[in-house]
């Protein structure tokens, strides 16, 4: 199994090298074949990556020069493995329901049926264990999210106001926060706990020592991270902007990019500091001022996020959609803190 996995790392660095992409050190590979987890390894930074993948795109570059490289390398075997599984996505054979591939032929539900009768031919609860299931603990409604979501102080004066309609600016140092409806409204903390309020001031301050100068405006037709970003770099001087949910989900984008491909994404809320919003903020400014900023990487430890989060999570974005109305234009913002206004 060493040696299989070896030969596997090495067949992916010949590739590197052979297409001219990068050189990947030997302590790298080593680091690799002896790592149990991600987190063990030596590898490329993000910015490094992204490099090498906009060179793989200005390029041109397909599967068929990875399939060339391999077998110009001697990884003969690897090659034709590769190739086939191109052939079989042109011939899109693996579609079949349930289908597998089996010494290069495909096994499916078509050509390889199995008794399954249809639904409710299989197991089914007694009444006894449907009822327990119906009656586990800590069921989360939409009262519940609302009252953690209250804010300390319900009589103290709103901190985003808003401003009217939103324009676009010209400012070429300039970066948008797009928040969404909810934010600061509805909702009032990030699920890593952190006070919308102290995220924004990390936002902008992040901007700030970037060079750049910030603006916050209300993105009302949408709560989808990806268009709140690129709504926010669409109505930015610069071209660049920063989306962010009240869950704390957040993105950098940029106004000529489809909506999905983003610059630097933050989808681990609940992980999220402070100071990656700090840093995120400081590189959409440099991003604006023609820099390439390592992009901030949100560590995790190679868990998937506690399944107590997920039907929170999509309570508040259900909370969200609600708000946002498909023809209603972005609001510009002030944030108010006492005494103080932040444009």
């Amino acid at each position: 199994m060493s040696r299989l996995r070896m030969r596997a790392i090495r067949a992916i660095a010949a590739v590197f090298e052979e297409l001219e992409l990068a050189k990947v050190p030997e302590a790298w590979m080593q680091s690799v074949a002896a790592a149990s987890g991600s987190q063990e390894t030596q590898s490329f930074t993000a910015g490094e990556v992204t490099r090498i993948s906009e060179a793989i795109r200005n390029r041109g570059l397909t599967a068929v020069n990875v399939v060339r490289a391999l077998a110009r390398r001697g990884f003969a075997d690897e090659a034709e493995n590769l190739l086939l599984m191109l052939r079989q996505r042109i011939s899109g054979d693996y579609l079949q329901t349930s289908a597998i591939l089996r010494d290069g032929k495909v096994k499916s539900a078509l050509n390889d049926p199995n008794d399954y009768q249809g639904p409710g031919s299989g197991y089914r609860m007694s009444e006894a264990r449907w009822q327990a299931v119906r009656g586990i603990r800590d069921i989360q409604t939409r009262d519940k999210v609302m009252e953690r979501e209250r804010r300390a102080d319900p009589t103290a004066p709103p901190w985003l106001v808003s401003k009217g309609s939103a324009a676009k600016g010209h400012d070429p140092t300039e970066i948008v926060i797009g928040v969404s409806p909810a934010f600061g409204s509805e909702l009032n903390r990030t699920t890593a706990g952190h006070e919308l309020i102290d995220v924004l001031l990390a936002l902008t301050e992040g901007i700030r020592e970037g060079g750049g100068v910030p603006r916050l405006v209300r993105i009302r037709h949408t709560a989808d991270t990806s268009f709140l970003g690129l709504t926010a770099a669409r109505l930015s001087g610069s071209r660049y902007g920063i989306g962010i949910q009240a869950k704390g989900t957040a993105v950098i984008h940029r106004a000529d990019r489809l909506p999905h491909l983003n610059i630097e994404l933050f989808s681990n809320a609940p992980v999220t500091t402070l100071d990656h919003y700090r840093a995120m903020g400081r590189n959409a400014a440099l991003h604006a001022l023609g820099q390439s900023p390592e992009p901030v990487v949100v560590p995790v430890d190679g868990r998937a996020l506690g399944a107590r989060h997920h039907v929170h999570v999509a309570m508040l974005y259900a909370i969200e959609t609600e708000l946002a109305d498909p023809d209603a234009a972005p609001l510009e913002l002030t944030m108010v803190l006492g005494q103080r206004t932040f444009a």
